[in-house]
């Protein structure tokens, strides 16, 4: 008999083209795998029912063995199942005009309450197969159908790339991880949500190994024992919520599931682009208010990073610990890969506890592996938070922003955008794990610029000296630090007609008197400050220029104390053209320069890098300012 009149339709597809998830190596050096999962939507056409008795996946082209699928009808769950009866009882019987649902998960040979399993997630090493084609095979019917379509890997779910991670190292104590793997161990029914779904926990190192709870606690009592326990669960990308709910009561810690969970964890449902999140097990009360749609409101928007909730123990958990999985096109929606950008990841097999110096592979537009990993959820080395600082103002010319691994690195993608009209205005650099980092600041104009390092003071005052009178260059912006003892200077000089000043002096007193020396005398206002430890002794940098404009500059020794003088200053009419933090015996304290500009001007600081790209990021896109300086406390 020929094949039997159905029509299929596949998920997660693009017109010919089906999903794939690259998923990263679980350690530099491991092996990479590419997960498929397909949901299928089967309509029975015929006027009878049939049977659907096999499930294939083949790979045309290539050398690679067809995939058979396992226990296929007892996975296969009709539309018009009726109450009370499962996939076991269905047998894969789809009535005549009725639609029934599949997804290569794992699927349960029984009824009991630890059923036997077969696993139909498709994981593959090697080099990805250009195609695939999905046989269903019919009962009585000698003809298979077919569908046929291109492999693409999943890549972009937003227009910034690949999700970040749901949590922030600004959360971590010392010795902290996020725990996953991307192997879940349910479906989420036949349409298959959660197979690319996640369970996260959050481990500690303080005894030497891995553990979800709390340091000196050997054995749970209560949801508190766990170190995930309250922590905020952040927005993987900008976004809209969508559905927002946190009334149902928290889950006693027993070790096992509720007995009668409540119909609805807490959770959030965030619409990124045409992305659908679902974060999920929230503490009760834990959403913000502002975050909860409210009828004839607009969505409440969400901005990647923002906190979403506190991770909990509600719905259906038996332990404190965040769910997320995501659809394409709505809360229900098509089936789609969960990618991610930034994270770091390490087996905890290869490495328990995880080194900070272990072969940890940074995550591409990758999902996690299939093997449990820990995780950094920051593109900085594992175990290193980087505080950084910024000034954004008001806007609307074109600039670049970008960091560099190393020092040649920053100086070619310097060079690449100044021969594209954006020569460099600001740079600073900071340490990750021993590696010098650069970032810098270019903006769109026809002006010239050099910049350079010099290995000594005498040195770097020579070159930015025969800049100004060989090259008509100004020397605008200083940044010390140190290569292992030794103290080198980076400038950076642009060309203009303005007088300047640069000095360095051995304490802030005598740095102090010549910068009020220069202003009252030759009219020059400070527009640079920074300092840095020499042989036991802070010294410090300035750079004065002439103008039409004046400028006071001032430190503090906390930033709420350094904010606040800012707050003042501005009442005033003077704003932040600069700062620079600094350490002092384990105190941060913070210099800065005001003068009297048009608004608006946001000096802020982050817990560590990615949160800051974010800011930047958001602050361009959104709010039409523009980054004019970073640095990075020590």
């Amino acid at each position: 008999m020929s094949a039997p009149n159905l029509t299929v339709t596949v998920e997660p597809t693009a017109g010919k083209k089906l999903y794939y998830q690259a998923m990263a190596p679980s350690f530099n050096g491991g092996t990479a795998r590419t997960k498929i999962i397909v949901r299928l939507r089967i309509k029975n056409n015929e006027a009878k029912k049939v049977r659907v008795t096999a499930i294939a996946f083949h790979f045309p082209g290539t050398n690679r063995d067809p995939i058979p699928m396992k226990a296929e009808t007892k996975a296969l769950v009709p539309d018009d199942l009726p109450s009370g009866q499962t996939a076991i009882d269905n047998n894969g019987w789809i009535n005549s005009g009725i639609t029934a649902t599949w997804s290569n998960g794992t699927v349960n040979l029984s009824e009991d309450e630890h059923p036997e399993q077969s696993f139909n997630q498709v994981y593959l090493t090697g080099s990805v197969p250009p195609q695939i084609s999905i046989h269903i095979q019919c009962q009585d019917f000698s003809t298979v159908v077919k569908k046929d379509f291109d492999l693409v890997r999943f890549k972009d779910p937003t227009v910034e790339g690949a999700f970040l991670f749901p949590f922030s190292v600004a959360d971590l104590k010392s010795g902290e991880y996020f725990v996953t793997q991307g192997e879940h161990w349910a479906n989420g029914g036949a349409w298959g949500n959660q197979i690319y779904a996640h369970d996260i926990s959050l481990q500690g190192t303080d005894d030497g190994s891995l553990s979800k709870l709390k340091a000196g606690i050997d054995s749970a009592s209560k949801n508190s024992d766990f170190r995930i326990w309250g922590i905020p669960v952040r927005a993987v990308a900008d976004g809209n919520v969508e559905e927002a709910f946190d009334d149902s009561p928290t889950n006693h810690y027993t070790g096992d599931f509720p007995e009668k969970p409540v119909p609805e964890a807490n959770h959030v449902w965030v619409k990124h682009g045409d992305m659908y999140v679902y974060y999920t097990h929230f503490q009760k009360g834990s959403i913000p208010d502002q975050l909860k749609p409210a009828a004839g409101q607009p969505k409440p928007f969400v901005r990647a990073g923002e906190m979403l909730g506190l991770a909990g123990n509600s719905g259906n958990a038996s332990e404190p610990h965040t769910h997320i999985h995501c659809t394409q096109g709505g809360i229900e929606g098509n089936l789609r890969p969960f990618v991610f950008r930034k994270a770091r990841i390490l087996d905890t097999s290869e490495s328990n506890p995880p080194a900070s110096d272990g072969a940890w592979v940074r995550l591409d537009a990758e999902g996690i592996s299939r093997e449990e990993v820990a995780i950094w959820p920051e593109s900085t080395w594992p175990g290193f938070k980087v505080p950084t600082a910024g000034i954004t103002v008001r806007g609307d010319w074109g600039y670049k922003f970008w960091l560099g691994n190393d020092y040649d690195d920053f100086n070619s993608k310097g060079q690449e955008f100044f021969d594209n009209g954006y020569p460099m205005t600001y740079a600073s650099s900071f340490l990750d794990n021993g590696h010098r980092r650069w970032v810098g600041i270019a903006r769109k104009s026809n002006e010239g610029t050099t910049n350079w390092i010099s290995s000594s003071w005498d040195s770097f005052k020579d070159k930015a000296n025969a800049l100004h009178k060989d090259n008509g260059k100004r020397l605008i912006h200083v940044h010390a630090f140190k290569e292992g003892d030794a103290v080198k200077y980076f400038g950076l000089a642009q060309t203009g007609t303005w007088a300047n000043t640069l000095w360095m002096s051995n304490s802030y007193e005598e740095f102090s008197a010549k910068a009020h020396d220069l202003a009252k005398n030759e009219k020059r206002a400070l527009v640079h400050i920074s300092n840095i430890v020499i042989d036991g002794v802070r010294r410090w940098i300035g750079i004065s220029r002439s103008g039409s404009f004046t400028s006071e500059f001032f430190f503090s020794t906390s930033l709420t104390e350094f904010l606040n003088k800012l707050a003042s200053y501005e009442k005033a009419g003077k704003r932040c053209i600069h700062m620079f933090p600094y350490l002092r015996q384990d105190e941060h304290r913070w210099a800065g320069i005001v003068r009297q500009i048009d608004g608006p001007v946001e000096m802020w600081q982050n817990s560590n890098w990615d949160s800051f790209c974010e800011v930047v990021r958001y602050a361009q896109a959104s709010q039409g300012r523009r980054l004019v300086a970073v640095e990075f406390p020590e």
